[in-house]
């Protein structure tokens, strides 16, 4: 009897141990880190690069990079918006140098050479891989235009590859850390209706994210932090979230979560605690019972 007691204990504690170790990680992240970021602006010259910056969380992001003394560039496709946001972080950062990068993440011929002209001898020490989004289909994905799907690949997927593969070579060179996180969404672990494109394109960025950590840990034994940063509702003004509360951040403060994550040694971050939560219970739930929440959740876009 003992001995059976003593397996079915040891069988327990087993089991038990991936909880355990998520429970640490969230209060390692959210309640005992501090934050890091100062260790990655190696020198007056260092630059943050931050994509889909024109708006919503990229927006929050470069904000608080500018906050924290970091030169920033910021890149969107439309370039009077991007000069709104120029002033403000000029008025935010006194002496903080902006700049920008014009650029439709989604078109099917980016100018890459252009971009790395623009780019080059500028030390980039952060690169924050955010340009992304969908617009939430109403039809199955047989019924959607090929011409969609292809261009929401390369928004969400094929760009944030195009810009690291091209930074990261300098970025592992630089004499001190330097991070890269690509902006993740819950829906690579429970995809909503209908959005197949924009599921298996963050999918890929989370799948990405996990290869160039190990290749960066533990074969190059260098200095780059790659983080795959798993987002949930956040206020925006495309119709989906626009009210803020305890679950749904607006994008400014979402942003100051994001980068005081960076450097928190944990490859796949939520960086607002109650995204955390959300997702260990959908980890916890069945498949089916899951599905079920997501489609009493899932929001309506206007006009529908």
């Amino acid at each position: 009897m003992a001995a059976t007691e003593y397996a079915l204990s040891s069988l327990v504690l087993l089991l038990s141990l991936p909880y355990l170790a998520s429970f640490s990680t969230f209060v390692q992240n959210h309640l005992l880190k501090r934050c890091t970021i100062d260790s990655y602006r190696l020198s007056p010259k260092s630059y943050a690069l931050v994509t889909g910056a024109s708006d919503g969380i990229g927006k929050g992001i470069a904000h608080e990079l500018v906050r924290r003394g970091f030169n920033v560039i910021i890149h969107g496709r439309n370039r009077q918006k991007l000069e709104g946001v120029k002033r403000e972080l000029e008025t935010l950062g006194k002496g903080t140098d902006v700049r920008l990068l014009v650029a439709d993440a989604g078109e099917e011929h980016v100018d890459w050479a252009g971009i790395e002209n623009e780019l080059e001898g500028l030390e980039i020490t952060v690169l924050v891989n955010n340009a992304g989004g969908m617009p939430i289909p109403s039809v199955s994905f047989d019924a959607q235009s090929i011409s969609s799907i292809e261009a929401g690949v390369r928004l969400n997927a094929l760009f944030p590859v195009h810009l690291t593969h091209l930074l990261l070579g300098r970025m592992r060179s630089l004499p001190g850390p330097t991070a890269v996180l690509f902006t993740g969404s819950i829906a690579s672990e429970l995809p909503p209706p209908y959005m197949a494109a924009y599921a298996c394109s963050k999918s890929f960025l989370q799948t990405l994210a996990r290869s160039l950590s190990f290749d960066e840990r533990r074969m190059l034994h260098s200095r780059v932090e790659v983080h795959y940063v798993q987002t949930a509702n956040v206020k925006s003004h495309n119709g989906v979230h626009e009210s803020s509360s305890w679950d749904t951040p607006d994008a400014e403060s979402y942003g100051r979560a994001v980068v005081r994550i960076v450097g928190c040694k944990t490859r796949e971050v939520c960086p607002w605690w109650v995204h955390a939560v959300q997702r260990w219970t959908v980890y916890s739930m069945g498949e089916w019972m899951a599905e079920s929440v997501m489609l009493m959740a899932m929001p309506k876009a206007k006009g529908e």
